[in-house]
């Protein structure tokens, strides 16, 4: 299952990603971004990204580069603000609707919209969570855990497109299916499939 995640560009200049100890961060985050990530941000800030990116620790400084022009990303259109410049958890909440997003990332001195000096993360609709402790949110936890679950006879398709599959196939080009039962359960979706329950084929072709 992919994740859609944000993170502001002054993240990119915070102590856990530019000290010399960050090192085992900055692959974890970027690995994961490669792998299971979408990054959400404004195209229309994207020179600024790039700008703030120079304090990243020099080591990872062109990996952060490469990884912004390669990896999965999306626009961010509507109404985008600074993290901090949220007046409340709610607020935040209400854009990260709208554009998608399951996680945004803040620095680990960011004491606001529900994080506190004692807590990694505040998780509601969506999550908000200290970088140096991303691993450990509910939606990252959530999602590797549906990203190997196996789906199991009578479930309902509806609520495993939409945990399991929906996400990647919104931001895939290819897709590559390996099922040896694929052919067998596609017959047997036909013949039940009806004007409100749809294959899976039928809506990867939709998208």
């Amino acid at each position: 299952m992919l994740t859609e995640f944000h993170f502001d560009e002054e993240l990119l200049s915070c102590d856990e990603l530019i000290s010399e100890v960050s090192h085992a961060l900055n692959i974890s985050l970027l690995e994961f971004w490669y792998e299971r990530g979408c990054l959400v941000f404004p195209f229309s800030h994207l020179i600024k990204y790039k700008e703030w990116m120079q304090y990243v620790h020099p080591k990872y400084m062109q990996k952060w580069q490469a990884a912004l022009a390669s990896n999965l990303t999306v626009d961010m259109p509507n109404g985008y603000r600074m993290i901090g410049e949220y007046e409340d958890f709610n607020a935040l909440t209400t854009s990260c609707v709208s554009n998608g997003i399951d996680l945004v990332l803040v620095p680990g001195n960011f004491h606001k919209l529900g994080i506190t000096s004692d807590s990694d993360f505040y998780s509601d609709v969506i999550d908000i969570t200290k970088v140096g402790s991303f691993l450990s949110s509910p939606v990252i936890k959530r999602n590797k855990l549906f990203s190997s679950k196996g789906i199991l006879p009578g479930e309902d398709i509806n609520d495993i497109w939409e945990k399991q599959f929906l996400k990647v196939a919104k931001h895939s080009k290819k897709i590559t299916i390996i099922d040896r039962y694929f052919g067998k359960n596609l017959c047997d979706d036909i013949l039940i499939e009806t004007s409100t329950k749809k294959t899976c084929l039928h809506k990867f072709i939709e998208l």
